[in-house]
């Protein structure tokens, strides 16, 4: 007995913690250094598993030789016959190989920070409630040098209205840089190899069933390259994939008894395929779709402040409606689709609203800027246009800030507390 005790203590530690799947297809010129940000990590409780998508260049021999240097550490394996399946197949056979309680995957041309699955582990070691974690990334080019002019690539979904609706709009997790309880993931189906953007619908399902945290710090460079799947991506093609994804969403929300199944988040999905099929250039599928989301949820009617954020999703600047747009434009279609519909006193409010939010991009660049006399101008006109919009903070803030000045507003948010509650706690 005492001899079994002590073998399955030596199984035990020699099991690794974090299983990596690293997909691997026709970066000979990356991979190398993928695989050494791997090994140089400061948590080393690991394995490491390439999964090789029928490379054609040297990229299978590079990850077999580095599995030669460290064979208890790396394995590489490829599909039967040595066949290209793609990213999603290439991704669930390294998640159906991997044994550790945590896990991640790394794409064969992106970078790790050294802190990154260390730090990762110990935040959900200290939150059970959690079944994943991710972070921000910042974007390289394929000569490894950092693009900081395209920001920072990553969101923070867990900021209201929630993870699930925010992941629907798009998909905004930078998938190298999660870390799962592998537990939480089989609870799921796979990701759909049918689907080009298999990770977007797999981050919406995964959101839907389990609480999902952010740190905001950067941990992995992703690097840009000609070869990107989501690169240069002509419009009617990009919407197809997109409406494949919805489409797949619709059916997971039917049966699968999860937050996808709440009647504003079915409407939200099928918001989204009105605005894909538009963009398809298929209006009649986009009008079938925008009645659809009133039937699946009637309280969207009195909700004119979440139907304009929907649109504001879909263009990140409004249509000037007052400048007369081409009546094709997304925003004008929608509009005079709900006047058909006979939804037109809900078309005014949200015209009305639309109207106002088109002078806050002015009034944001003319914030950060510091001119406060021409943005108190484009204020006080949205806030006329839109009278609601003076319940939004942001707005709100702009407008004080902008009527005494940007020191004593910081004084003011700076200042500590000193109410009641903080005096009695």
């Amino acid at each position: 007995m005492k001899q079994e005790w002590e073998r399955s203590q030596i199984c035990m530690l020699d099991q690794p913690k974090v299983s990596v799947t690293v997909p691997s297809y026709n970066h000979a010129r990356f991979l190398p250094a993928t695989i050494e940000s791997l090994l140089a990590q400061t948590y080393q409780n690991l394995e490491i598993i390439i999964v090789d998508d029928g490379s054609t260049d040297d990229s299978l021999q590079i990850a077999e030789q580095y599995a030669a240097r460290h064979p208890d550490l790396i394995q590489v394996v490829t599909h039967p016959g040595h066949n290209n399946r793609g990213i999603s197949a290439t991704v669930n056979l390294g998640f159906q190989l991997a044994t550790g309680p945590y896990w991640c995957g790394l794409p064969s041309d992106d970078l790790l920070h050294p802190l990154k699955i260390a730090e990762q582990v110990a935040f959900l070691e200290r939150h059970p409630e959690f079944g994943w974690v991710y972070c921000y990334a910042y974007y390289i080019d394929e000569d490894g040098k950092s693009r900081p002019e395209f920001g920072l690539f990553g969101d923070d979904v867990t900021a209201l209205p929630g993870p699930v609706e925010r992941l629907i709009h798009n998909n905004v997790i930078p998938g190298m840089t999660v870390l799962m309880r592998r537990a939480v993931v089989a609870q799921i189906e796979p990701h759909d190899e049918t689907l080009i953007y298999s990770d977007w619908d797999f981050w919406v399902r995964l959101a839907a069933r389990h609480r999902v945290a952010f740190q905001p710090r950067v941990r992995v460079r992703y690097r840009l390259h000609s070869g990107n799947t989501s690169v240069g991506i002509k419009q009617a093609i990009n919407a197809d994939r997109a409406i494949k994804v919805m489409e797949k969403l619709q059916r997971a929300a039917i049966t699968s008894g999860s937050a996808l199944a709440r009647s504003r988040v079915r409407a939200l999905i099928e918001l989204q395929l009105t605005y894909y099929f538009h963009r398809a250039d298929n209006e009649y599928e986009a009008q079938k779709h925008l009645a659809a989301a009133f039937v699946l949820d009637p309280s969207l009617r009195d909700d004119v402040r979440y139907f304009v954020r929907w649109l504001k999703h879909c263009h990140r600047d409004l249509v000037l409606l007052h400048d007369r747009p081409h009546k094709t434009d997304f925003v004008p279609w929608v509009l005079a689709r709900l006047v058909e519909d006979s939804d037109r006193d809900f078309a005014q409010e949200v015209e009305r609203a639309v109207k106002g939010r088109t002078f806050r991009p002015g009034t944001e660049s003319y914030y950060r800027m510091e001119s406060y006399l021409r943005g108190r101008r484009k204020l006080m006109v949205s806030f006329f246009r839109d009278p609601r919009a003076w319940i939004d903070p942001d707005l709100l803030v702009m407008y004080v800030t902008a009527l005494i000045g940007s020191r004593l507003s910081r004084w003011l948010r700076l200042r500590p507390n000193t109410g009641t509650e903080d005096s009695s706690a």
